[in-house]
């Protein structure tokens, strides 16, 4: 007996509990989307915690809840630090349905770092069945995921080629049942080459990570998916800056700014203007490196996002002592370790040193 509740009573009343909690977000540990933080449905760590462990120690109310639940519970011991715990409620998922669909993707970015190789068989399986499931439907009809990352890349905005504008019309009006197979089956396509072309970048197969990433954002440009759009362009920024490529880096960076700004999403906006000037400011076009870091600075002010202030300052700080202007780098170098205070950690020590070196000028 527990609380005074026989124990098939107590599994029952726990499937339902978990049931109720699991879609609402309460098992969610820390800040939540904004709709979220807009109610009490928050749990602290140790609530969250306490809940687990009581679930966990009735094994036959496991047993009653199905994939999705199951998966989110992994997810939030994962989030815990509870990785074994996480492993024991994933092991409840038959072998067939952890390998297929969005549970089998969850279950890959599980071993994303733990086994790669793991992950990469998932991924491939999931790629290579939605391929078969998206062809079986429309008869070879769909997006053309052929483009490269350069074509994809330097498209204009809005545009699409004939495949995807005719598959687009397809999704005006309520969609037929095959157009719905299709659009979730590309979905999912899109997130796995997402996650290859990560497993590809962590692998040094920068090439094989490219592609992979091309082919995700041309299935996300066929559907008009904003932020799914800005993900990948800024998965080939990265990828452009490790190789030194600033030509392409230029172009993702300015497209993620077009994209989130399309999207308003201004917080992502005031971080993304910054990343494209710093780029601009490495081309050596100053005057444009300088609107753009000002831009940035306006949103991070309208956000109150601290992090983004302290970054846009010393920008600007950096360029005024490129030209020569010693008494406002200074002001603005003060500016940003003002916003760094604010944030509670310690300065950077090359802020202080920059502040120093200008004061002892003077």
């Amino acid at each position: 007996m527990i609380f005074g509740l026989n124990n098939r009573f107590f599994s029952s009343s726990l499937q339902h509990l978990f049931a109720i909690l699991l879609p609402a977000g309460f098992l969610r540990v820390g800040p939540t989307h904004e709709f979220m933080a807009e109610q009490s449905t928050e749990m602290s760590h140790t609530q969250a915690s306490e809940l687990l462990d009581l679930l966990l120690s009735h094994a036959d109310a496991i047993s009653g809840f199905d994939v999705q639940a199951l998966v989110n519970l992994a997810d939030a011991a994962e989030s815990m630090g509870r990785s074994e715990d996480a492993e024991f409620l994933l092991s409840n998922i038959s072998e067939k349905e952890s390998k297929s669909g969005w549970v089998g993707l969850a279950t890959a970015k599980r071993y994303l770092h733990k086994n790669p190789q793991k992950a990469m068989k998932i991924i491939s399986g999931i790629i290579e069945s939605t391929e078969e499931k998206i062809n079986g439907n429309s008869n070879g009809k769909g997006i053309d995921t052929s483009s490269t990352g350069e074509e994809v890349a330097n498209s204009d905005k809005g545009e699409c080629s004939d495949s995807e504008c005719s598959h687009s019309h397809e999704m005006d009006g309520v969609p037929d049942a095959e157009t719905s197979s299709n659009t979730a089956m590309l979905l999912l396509q899109a997130a796995a080459l997402n996650l290859r072309g990560q497993l590809e970048a962590d692998s040094g197969a920068p090439d094989a990570a490219r592609e992979s990433w091309a082919l995700s954002l041309a299935i996300k440009a066929g559907y008009g998916d904003l932020f799914g759009q800005a993900n990948g362009h800024h998965n080939l920024l990265q990828l452009a800056k490790q190789q030194d490529n600033l030509e392409d880096a230029l172009v993702h960076a300015t497209r993620v700014v077009e994209l989130v700004a399309d999207a308003e999403d201004s917080a992502w906006q005031a971080h993304a203007l910054a990343d494209l000037a710093h780029l601009t400011a490495c081309d050596e076009n100053f005057d444009q490196a300088d609107i753009h870091y000002r831009s940035s600075l306006e949103l991070a002010e309208e956000n109150d996002d601290l992090a983004a202030q302290v970054v846009a300052h010393w920008g600007i700080a950096d360029l005024a002592l490129i030209r020569g202007d010693g008494e406002s780098a200074l002001t603005a170098y003060g500016q940003a370790l003002a916003a760094h205070m604010k944030l509670d950690v310690p300065a950077p020590e090359a802020l202080l040193q920059r502040i120093n070196a200008l004061t002892e000028s003077q």
